[in-house]
């Protein structure tokens, strides 16, 4: 009857639904962090541990939530990830938000992040003394074997004078694609 054929139609679409949505949640990868926006946690963010000088303030100018990650510059301040599986050979992404607030107007600084086998400085400039949040993305190809002494995220300093605050940061797998232009193939090796 009509009704039969209504209820199986509606059915065929939520299913088709359903099957884009698990499509295009696969396509953009799963997170890989615990806690990555620092939420979970009372004292200090859930699978993260500080070395030297830093703090997880529960503040309304968060990026994302109400709390972010900071190092300061009294110490050589870093946080750092619980272990991640990584897969030897694949290709990941580290996004996340970064804010540089130096103690000096105009002082350069530096911020250390990634793992352990493909940390990435980012050249930090002051202008100002509380600059904006700004996105940041840093990639990486996991060696084969990755130690699993190496297989944590940091984010940490160098010759800073001031903190910096990092939030909402995403790890993702990434497929890396090559292209040909010419006789040459761009991407590979």
């Amino acid at each position: 009857s009509t009704r039969r054929i209504r209820l199986s139609v509606r059915h065929c679409v939520l299913s088709a639904l359903m099957l884009l949505a698990v499509a295009a949640a696969g396509l953009r990868g799963a997170e890989l962090l615990e806690n990555p926006s620092f939420e979970a946690g009372e004292t200090h963010p859930t699978g993260w541990s500080l070395t030297g000088s830093g703090s997880c303030p529960a503040e309304d100018d968060a990026h994302h939530g109400r709390r972010y990650a900071s190092i300061s510059s009294e110490e050589n301040g870093q946080w750092q990830s619980a272990p991640i599986a990584f897969q030897p050979g694949a290709a990941y992404e580290l996004s996340f938000r970064l804010r540089y607030r130096p103690d000096v107007l105009f002082s350069p600084g530096n911020a250390v992040v990634g793992p352990a086998f493909a940390i990435q400085v980012i050249t930090l400039t002051a202008n100002e003394t509380r600059s904006a949040w700004t996105p940041q993305a840093v990639c990486f190809v996991v060696p084969t074997p990755v130690p699993s002494e190496l297989s944590s995220i940091s984010l940490g300093q160098w010759q800073l004078q001031g903190s910096i605050d990092f939030d909402d940061l995403k790890l993702r797998r990434v497929q890396l694609a090559h292209l040909s232009y010419g006789e040459g193939l761009i991407g590979e090796g």
